[in-house]
């Protein structure tokens, strides 16, 4: 009777606890944090399976780490702290359902921390290969962009090149949707509070791309750095994410190396300068001796009459020369569309005098 009695406990228990993860969570609204002139966004690291080498919680904290500096540092997104997400979702996040129902947990926790979108960072196992997968939903249309990675060998190095690369072609994926949200943040648009209960499946990107190393005919290519564009408007952040999208489109032609944004932060640094800084434009050739680069791209983005208008311009380090020089525009309101222009705006930045 007595075991009798213990294999009912043991039985209630299981499923009380397997009701906690499965039945709908209420979260907590966290308290309303102050503005911002970055996309709020809200990260959880999922796993598909137990069997890791590093253990679930140094992997989320390792990750969670890893996303805030590199998303941090392209001064577009400010990303929720652990201990607001703790505080307002509860620390058994990682057994929660992010992906079922349209993403419709992720949407709903993301709005009860006044995030501009949710993103799942989440490691893979299949057999004796990996993957790494990366979502992002956008908290008030439900828009999904998905990018699924193959890395290679699986170590911890192999992820953590692999995880660079998901995080450029998640932003070249929805930069466009990124802009949109700004606009609509800047015209005074505020985020929904609560479930998602009416909201319409969003649309959806997805991509199962296999990594593949960049070309070694690249090592001989000049060296260009980048600059953040300036704005006579203060529309900080709308220029922050059309600086990432020149930086994709120019390193796309294959023509340059890149300066690193970490590499310049941190000489930049080292100089006493900024790149928030560098308006002047001897001065930012001054700036590019000491980041050893042969050429730098300085841009400007501002409002003429109805339009916005982003000029851009490619320099000579050496002898100070205009290499290349170019502007495009759009109605003012509509800065997404500036986008569908990048890849000419970086062809003729590009092109031989």
């Amino acid at each position: 009777m007595k075991r009798y009695l213990e294999s009912i406990v043991i039985v209630f228990c299981i499923a009380l606890s397997a009701s906690c993860v499965t039945s709908p969570p209420t979260f907590i609204e966290a308290p309303k944090p102050p503005a911002s002139a970055r996309l709020r966004v809200f990260v959880q690291a999922l796993q598909n399976s137990a069997k890791w080498r590093t253990p679930y919680p140094e992997f989320a904290r390792l990750t969670f780490g890893k996303v805030r500096k590199v998303w941090y540092d392209t001064g577009i997104y400010d990303v929720v702290s652990v201990a607001e997400a703790d505080a307002a979702l509860g620390s058994y996040r990682s057994r929660m359902s992010w992906k079922s129902d349209g993403y419709a947990l992720a949407i709903e926790a993301a709005r009860a921390l006044w995030a501009d979108y949710a993103m799942l960072v989440e490691r893979v196992q299949k057999g004796s290969s990996f993957w790494w997968r990366t979502t992002l939903i956008n908290a008030r249309t439900g828009a999904v962009f998905l990018v699924f990675m193959n890395v290679p060998g699986g170590s911890r190095d192999d992820f953590q090149t692999v995880i660079q690369a998901s995080y450029e072609q998640l932003f070249r994926d929805a930069r466009a949707d990124m802009l949109a949200t700004a606009t609509y943040r800047k015209s005074g648009g505020e985020l929904p509070r609560g479930p998602a209960v009416s909201l319409q499946a969003g649309s959806e990107v997805a991509r199962d791309i296999v990594f593949q190393e960049p070309a070694a005919a690249l090592s001989a290519a000049p060296v260009i750095a980048i600059y953040d564009i300036k704005s006579t408007t203060e529309d900080n952040l709308i220029t922050s994410i059309l600086s990432e999208a020149l930086r994709a489109e120019i390193h796309a032609l294959g023509r340059f190396r890149l300066v690193s944004r970490e590499n310049m932060e941190t000489i930049l640094e080292e100089m006493e300068l900024q790149m928030s800084g560098l308006v002047d434009e001897k001065f930012a050739v001054k700036a590019g001796a000491g980041l050893a680069a042969q050429q730098i791209v300085v841009g400007q983005f501002g409002a003429v009459g109805k339009s916005s208008v982003l000029q851009a311009k490619r320099i000579d380090v050496a002898t100070q020369r205009t290499l290349g020089l170019h502007s495009i525009r759009c109605e003012t309101g509509s800065e997404e569309q500036l986008l569908d222009s990048m890849a000419s705006l970086a062809m003729e930045l590009s092109r031989d005098s």
